[in-house]
């Protein structure tokens, strides 16, 4: 018998992780995967796309990866056994699909999660006032604030213009001009330090870090499993953070000008964009939170629960079958597929997904990638991965 058996789910997990996923995939296809911004078309399909996903699902993913972290972590503590040493082992096999992921598609988000994901492992003892502490750190940009007030306390410093705006022109170039050969190697170097320079300069690093900080501590305090305990904390932090984010939609641009006088006020509204989009997430969270657990609903937000399960197969198969079709060396999309088109396009295509993601869990416990990832993770294939007759008809029950 396997000893790596599949885990108990929590539902509600895949189902946010299945909408940020789908929020994500939106977004890649208005964004052309990378190439809208060669030639950027600012129009009303891309400005709501961008308000319900844009800044907003990839951190989504990053608060449900420190829960993951901690059901792993703990699931494991249970048997007696310290999970630390095989869980930084784990994060540098997810680096090295990364690496491979991000040669085909420069933005690549699972090397960054791996590299910022280290900082979750020595902190799992620590107490929930550290935690707290050293996320809010970073959800509240003190890096950003830092790097600000170097700049305009050092007359030496210059720095007004972004790297990454320097290195990405080139970079979207070759993706819309070279061939299958270019795009690798241009993401073999250069993409990738415009890919981080990005990620540090706009902030998405440090949310990355406190809003998986954040995810490890929610799951630590039972918050998405103990729902009578927590119910009326959805709603008073639902009103709260609604409000905020009315404030800082409509308002957070004007606080940028107060620093027009200063140097790198771009940074600034990095910030105050960063906080926006915190508001916002937490009203999607803590919405779809009670959809969920209070409201017919739920049966249609089951239908994003395989989707979870699968996100890492799915995330990267999006890539593989998609940039081929936007880049020059394929279809060459991006010239001629038009905003409202390449999104119409991703929503059918995204159903398509939901119903493959429905054949796949019951079939299989996990995804391709998932399987190669948990294998790698235990240097074994002692893994489950078809189910059998029998797991097949439960699974059949509960879908």
């Amino acid at each position: 018998m396997s000893t790596h058996q599949p885990q108990q789910r929590i539902e509600v997990v895949d189902v946010l992780r299945g909408y940020a996923l789908m929020g994500l995939f939106l977004i890649h296809m208005v964004e052309y995967f990378e190439l809208y911004w060669l030639n950027p078309e600012p129009g009303p399909v891309n400005t709501w796309t961008f308000f319900f996903f844009g800044g907003k699902s990839y951190a989504m993913f990053a608060l449900l990866f420190g829960v993951s972290f901690y059901i792993i972590m703990q699931s494991q503590a249970r048997k007696g056994v310290d999970f630390s040493a095989r869980f930084i082992w784990r994060l540098a096999v997810l680096f090295g699909l990364g690496f491979i992921h991000g040669l085909i598609y420069g933005g690549d988000i699972l090397q960054i999660l791996a590299i910022t994901g280290l900082i979750l492992v020595p902190l799992y003892a620590r107490s929930n006032r550290t935690i707290l502490a050293i996320a809010l750190f970073f959800i509240f940009q003190g890096p950003a604030w830092i790097v600000y007030l170097a700049a305009n306390m050092t007359s030496s410093i210059v720095y007004e213009q972004t790297i990454a705006s320097t290195l990405h022109p080139g970079v979207f170039a070759t993706y819309a001009n070279g061939s299958f050969l270019d795009v690798l190697r241009v993401n073999l170097w250069e993409g990738q330090l415009a890919k981080w320079a990005f990620m540090l300069e706009s902030g998405r690093v440090w949310n990355i870090i406190g809003l998986s900080l954040f995810g490890f501590l929610l799951a630590r305090v039972g918050f998405f499993i103990e729902i009578a305990r927590y119910q009326r904390t959805y709603v008073k932090a639902l009103i709260i953070s609604a409000i905020l984010a009315l404030i800082l939609q409509f308002f957070g641009n004007y606080v940028g000008l107060i620093w027009t006088g200063d140097k790198s006020p771009w940074i600034v509204g990095n910030i105050t964009s960063a906080y926006t989009n915190h508001a916002w997430i937490a009203v999607s969270l803590l919405t779809l939170m009670l959809l969920y657990h209070h409201t017919s609903a739920k049966k249609v937000l089951m239908l994003l629960a395989p989707c979870g399960r699968i996100s890492l197969t799915i995330y990267v198969s999006q890539a593989f079958l998609l940039v081929p079709f936007f880049y020059g060396y394929g279809a060459a999309a991006h010239a001629w597929i038009g905003q409202p088109m390449s999104l119409a396009f991703g929503i059918a295509l995204w159903c398509l997904q939901v119903a493959f993601a429905h054949y796949w869990i019951r079939n299989f416990h996990y995804g391709p990638f998932e399987w190669i990832w948990r294998c790698a993770t235990w240097l074994s294939t002692d893994v489950p991965f078809r189910r059998r007759n029998r797991e097949l008809g439960a699974a059949t029950a509960s879908a």
